[in-house]
């Protein structure tokens, strides 16, 4: 299958699915139902379905795993951006609505998958894109690379559904809490510090230790 916006290469029972939107650092129109997150998804099950592969890593092209959602585009998926006059934002039920249809449900892809899954992370991991790293079985981060929730600040509704869930498993109440409260950032060190990923690694060790 020929894609658009990702990279996928089987080699030594090892599938490479790279996020390959590097002049948007790697945004997604949708994080659930949009193009891009659709092959993301094609791509996970096609690794499932092949024998010969043992272990799937996701890493993302140029300066950034991912930066989440395009916020130029998912607007429109909560139902804003239509130019009507006095429009205003979603309420919290539609977005939690739509997070529970589009993204948490496709997210089964990554966490269900069969095989053992890796994110391997660098730049930026924001937003939507914190996603990976908590369902993925395993990851790996540069020590300098930066993620959080940000999408806080905009006064979106977040992890969703299933992602809180899995955030509070992994790194507890308190300090899920503090993420999605105030929306800040952390370094890939810091996010190895209280368990967000498994370990952080010199942005140059990155390739070598993931493998």
């Amino acid at each position: 299958m020929d894609y658009k916006y990702i990279i996928y290469e089987a080699k030594d029972h090892i599938a490479t699915i790279t996020l390959n939107k590097p002049e948007q650092m790697n945004a997604f129109q949708w994080i659930g139902r949009g193009e891009d997150a659709q092959e993301v998804w094609n791509a996970f099950d096609r690794a499932a379905d092949d024998d010969d592969v043992k272990v799937i890593i996701l890493k993302g092209s140029g300066r950034a795993f991912t930066v989440g959602h395009d916020l130029n585009k998912v607007g429109f998926i909560y139902g804003m951006g239509t130019g009507k006059k006095g429009e205003s934002r979603p309420s919290q039920r539609i977005r939690l609505k739509y997070d529970k249809m589009g993204m948490d449900d496709n997210m089964m892809h990554v966490f269900l998958n069969p095989k053992i899954t890796i994110s391997q992370l660098h730049g930026y991991c924001i937003g939507g894109g914190v996603y990976f790293p908590l369902l993925c079985d395993l990851a790996v981060a540069a020590e300098d690379a930066k993620l959080g929730l940000t999408e806080q600040r905009l006064g979106f509704s977040g992890s969703g559904v299933l992602g809180i869930t899995h955030l509070i498993y992994h790194i507890g109440m308190k300090r899920a809490l503090e993420l999605l409260l105030t929306g800040k950032t952390i370094s890939g060190k810091e996010a190895a510090e209280i368990g967000l990923v498994n370990k952080a690694v010199p942005a140059d060790k990155l390739d070598e230790e993931t493998l």
